[in-house]
């Protein structure tokens, strides 16, 4: 054999793998889109309630005053008189304390539900997900 003869099948393994390599780097690049950072950047309570959900909480809710205003110490102190029977639950005053948001394993009680609801929009937030 000549010695051109023996370099064709290297050159050829060399070309291929080059090819090979080139495509897995295009291709492994095509998934970035999925862990992209949202295109504006999160409210305050957006910013809170990923904090609860990463808390891996079975139910989340959202509490929030029926004329939207902040909440007053009496209202928190309602809140804190009719939880969930959940020692390890999460509470979090947010939106410039116009909402609270509450991480739970154990849902609420007919009756405490029922009278957190008479008082307060009570919004179920579970699956929530953060905007993409």
């Amino acid at each position: 054999m000549t010695g051109k003869g023996r370099r064709e099948p290297v050159t050829k393994m060399v070309h291929g793998a080059a090819l090979a390599l080139a495509c897995a780097l295009a291709l492994g690049g095509c998934n970035r889109a999925e862990h992209r950072q949202p295109s504006r950047p999160l409210t305050e309570f957006e910013r809170d309630m990923v904090t609860v959900k990463n808390g891996g909480f079975a139910h989340v809710y959202v509490f929030a005053r029926k004329d939207a205003q902040g909440f007053a110490a009496d209202d928190k102190s309602f809140l804190k008189a009719h939880p969930p029977d959940d020692v390890n639950s999460m509470w979090l005053l947010t939106d410039q304390e116009r909402r609270v948001i509450l991480g739970t394993n154990v849902d609420f009680t007919a009756e405490n539900l029922g009278a957190l609801a008479k008082r307060f929009t009570v919004e179920d937030y579970t699956n929530w997900s953060p905007p993409r």
